[in-house]
Order: C-alpha cells, then structure tokens, then sequence
C-alpha cells in the first residue's frame, strides 16, 4: 500500500511555503545581553562570519525551494553561545501520515515513558536539561513557562529511563548549537567553493 501524506496547514503555514527574500542581515541575536545585539549589527561587512554568510546566501540567491529564504546564523545571548544556522524551510508545517503525526524520534518514546501526548513538551524539556547549567537553573526556566513540575519530574524520570548514559544540566546545548553552526557553515562553503 503507498504512503499517503495529509497537510493540516493553515493560511499562516501558507505564507511561509511562499518565502521570504534573501537579504541581509545575516546574523542575528535571539536575547542580546549587556550590548551584544548592537556589536553584532554593528559588526562590518568583511568580519568572518558576515562574509561567510554573504558567500552563502548570494549563491542561494538563484536557487528555488519551498520556504525559500535566507540563511541566518542566530546566537543565543553572546556571540560565544548558540551559533546555529535557521533558515525559513525549517518553518514547514508538520507532515502527517495517514492524519498521524509521523514522529520517528527520541521524543515519542520519552513520550511513551512518561504518558505524556505533547511532543512539543518533551522537546521543551530536553532543550531546557541540555542547555542549563543545572537541574535548579533547568526547573527554573521550566516554571517561567509554566509547564508543570510534575511533568517536569515525570518527562525527566523517563529520559533517564530511556536514556541512563545521557549527561543533562551541563550546559552542553549551547556548545552543541554553535558546533553545528560552524560545521554547517563549513561544510556549505566547501561545497561553494568546489562547485
């Protein structure tokens, strides 16, 4: 039997297939503190990761896709933490399969762990265990959301249930981000260069 796929998008979701322009800026910081959201606007043209991501986005320029926009390297509060590259096609709707989500991810067994239905939850928790210093600053991030010690406590039993060799609260997230940022970055400029 092929698979067949169902899209629940909305007028919203719609909008962002069509895509945005390509132009700068290309960096960009999500929660500036002590005067980093102006260093990075501020930061000139020839500074290594504006030309990086100039390079990258001028050759995407000419290319088509869904969602189609430009690459934008996000920090988090510094530009010595986070890092990652976002694009507008990480923006596509959810795909459903038979009206299913089509899961296919850690979460969903966490999920089934903790007897919890939200995916959206146990995502939350992992990237608030992964990037906070600590379980207290992790829980503390958690309430400012407020999304519920308990399933906090619950949505953690089960990861290290299912996961007993996982470190969290070691702030190892946002290392992780900017690791992938610049290997991301790396691997497109090579292929620039090669083509």
């Amino acid at each position: 039997m092929p698979l067949s796929y169902t899209y629940n998008w909305s007028l919203e979701d719609l909008k962002v297939l069509r895509g945005t322009e390509v132009k700068p800026p290309y960096l960009l910081l999500n929660e500036g503190e002590d005067g980093w959201r102006e260093i990075v606007a501020q930061l000139p043209k020839g500074h290594p990761d504006n030309a990086d991501l100039t390079k990258i986005n001028e050759f995407l320029k000419d290319h088509a896709w869904a969602c189609k926009g430009r690459v934008v390297l996000k920090y988090k509060h510094s530009v010595f933490q986070s890092g990652r590259l976002y694009t507008d096609h990480q923006q596509l709707p959810d795909r459903r399969l038979h009206g299913e989500d089509a899961g296919d991810s850690l979460y969903e067994d966490i999920m089934g762990l903790a007897g919890q239905r939200s995916r959206d939850l146990v995502k939350s928790f992992i990237t608030k265990a992964m990037g906070a210093y600590s379980r207290e600053a992790a829980h503390s991030s958690w309430n400012r959301d407020a999304l519920g010690t308990s399933n906090f406590r619950e949505i953690e039993a089960a990861t290290m249930t299912r996961f007993p060799m996982l470190k969290l609260y070691d702030d190892w997230g946002i290392h992780a981000h900017n690791l992938e940022g610049a290997i991301l970055r790396d691997v497109m400029l090579q292929g620039l260069q090669s083509r």
